[in-house]
């Protein structure tokens, strides 16, 4: 295929010798302009159109309770996509629960945590499921839109309250003193911030978040 592997400080990059573009294994996307001899270069999961085929990542943002890691396994099955829960990427590489981190490091260890744990994934092609506090982390949301886009789950204050009933031990990120309309508060407008796309899910089922997912993606450009 005339491809050659190599390598880049920030990344890894195919570079292509013929005219036209490829997806490599790794999905990186590379664009040719005129006779191939220009030539543009994006880093790992990064994503570019070619040929109508896309090859971003979808990642999911919003409050807890909002149904991130469960429509975004459906979402993905739709898209024929990958998933990722970035939650369990906190607890492998930090060997504990969230919650465990949470009670033995302090809410600030947790955010440093959830950070690095962000900063950490390179991909493509693949939905990805967020914690409710990874806006928190210009950084690491910064990255991530790097690679695709982001969709926010949106709910009310009070469809979020109907939904949660285990605050005190499924890891969710307090700051101290604070309440759950107060997180809401304060995660709001960071939603906002980074979202792309916004479906409201209040009062609607994982598949009828779905069907306007891929609805609102499609209309963004982001699938097919």
């Amino acid at each position: 295929e005339g491809a050659k592997f190599w390598k880049k400080k920030g990344g890894v990059f195919w570079r292509l010798l013929s005219r036209g573009g490829k997806y490599d294994k790794m999905n990186v996307v590379l664009k040719f302009r005129g006779n191939g001899s220009r030539y543009v270069f994006a880093s790992m999961g990064q994503a570019f159109k070619e040929k109508g085929t896309i090859m971003k990542n979808i990642t999911l943002i919003g409050m807890p309770g909002s149904g991130k890691s469960t429509i975004g396994v459906l979402l993905a099955k739709a898209l024929r996509m990958d998933f990722l829960d970035a939650d369990l990427v906190i607890q492998k590489r930090e060997g504990a629960l969230l919650q465990e981190i949470l009670d033995k490091r302090g809410f600030d260890a947790f955010k440093k945590a959830e950070e690095e744990a962000l900063l950490s994934i390179h991909c493509g092609n693949t939905v990805i499921a967020t914690g409710g506090s990874a806006v928190y982390s210009a950084p690491g949301m910064k990255h991530l839109k790097e690679q695709g886009v982001a969709a926010y789950l949106e709910l009310t204050l009070p469809e979020i309250r109907s939904r949660l009933f285990n605050l005190a031990t499924r890891g969710i990120a307090f700051p101290p003193g604070k309440t759950l309309e107060d997180i809401y508060r304060e995660r709001a407008p960071l939603y906002e911030k980074y979202a792309d796309i916004t479906v409201n899910g209040t009062g609607k089922v994982p598949e009828e978040m779905v069907a306007l997912l891929k609805e609102a993606l499609k209309k963004e450009g982001a699938s097919e």
